[in-house]
């Protein structure tokens, strides 16, 4: 009688957990059989209702999965536009501390010197002014090595509070090669604010916004450009010069702060990382194919002319 009723529990179990077996009593009219059942049909109902939370929990879970990742979505895409707006403003920036100083640089040139010059202002009016343009080709090439070597947010940042930096020199100037030089150091700021910034763009944002991003990115820089000898030439005729470029160089310096959080983003490649498939001369190799290409020749070939 034992292994009977042992193999007629373990059938009364298995119909109780999963209910697809039913239990009938043999002919013989023994009464263990029908409590055994009875026993099974009283535990079904449990064993069901646990069964039906355990589903419950598992979809309140998974919702909770679906949601997390909704907002990790739009926690990056929000970190997305602020770096947009972090480009856009740097390049406003960029553009605005170099062409403000166009109604200024006269001013300056006639002014006793040191700060000004005896003769030929022209010339010098126009070293002032080619200086920037001497110094941001000079330092392109580095700026892209640099990128390439290390990480475009940390070329912006660097590049950014350099400019902020030359614009207050620009104040602190009191003679005439100190201007140069500082002006130089704007132009060689501009080069990496310029490259770093594009590619940070190119980096973070997808396929599908990334012409819109960069088109907000030159929005930034045009209006720079626009507003600079107006925003200068007011400045520097209330304020002075002293003043306006210090100023002007604490807006910079304040955007390069903001620029900070991009050092310590985790979503973003990590400083210094590279590619594998990146050879530690590889900007160098990519630079020199780009320069001799034709079509690239003969469009320098034609701006010097122009500019000739």
């Amino acid at each position: 009688m034992a292994p009977r009723a042992c193999a007629l529990l373990a059938l009364a179990l298995a119909a109780g957990s999963v209910g697809a077996i039913r239990i009938e009593a043999p002919r013989s009219g023994s009464s263990l059989p029908r409590a055994l059942a009875a026993g099974a049909a009283r535990a079904r109902p449990g064993l069901l209702h646990r069964a039906a939370g355990l589903r419950l929990r598992g979809g309140c879970a998974s919702a909770g999965a679906r949601d997390g990742a909704a907002r990790s979505e739009a926690g990056r895409a929000l970190r997305r536009q602020l770096t947009v707006l972090l480009v856009a403003m740097a390049l406003f920036n960029d553009m605005l501390q170099l062409s403000m100083l166009t109604p200024i640089i006269p001013s300056l040139i006639a002014s006793p010197p040191p700060l000004g010059v005896r003769s030929n202002g022209e010339v010098a009016m126009g070293l002032l002014f080619a200086s920037k343009d001497i110094c941001q080709l000079s330092a392109a090439p580095l700026a892209g090595l640099f990128i390439a070597r290390y990480s475009s947010r940390l070329a912006l940042f660097a590049s950014t509070l350099g400019l902020g930096v030359a614009t207050i020199m620009m104040a602190e100037g009191t003679t005439f090669n100190q201007l140069l030089v500082a002006r130089g150091c704007q132009g060689a700021a501009s080069a990496a604010i310029m490259s770093g910034g594009l590619s940070l763009i190119a980096e973070t944002q997808p396929a599908h916004s990334r012409g819109r991003s960069l088109a907000m990115a030159y929005t930034g820089l045009a209006m720079g450009v626009l507003s600079g000898p107006l925003v200068g030439g007011l400045l520097f005729e209330r304020l002075g010069r002293r003043r306006t470029f210090y100023l002007a160089g604490s807006v910079v310096l304040i955007n390069a702060l903001a620029q900070m959080p991009l050092l310590f983003d985790a979503n973003l490649p990590a400083l210094g990382e590279k590619s594998p498939d990146k050879a530690p001369h590889a900007g160098a190799a990519a630079y020199l194919r780009l320069l001799s290409h034709p079509h690239v020749l003969a469009v320098m070939f034609v701006c010097v002319c122009v500019y000739v």
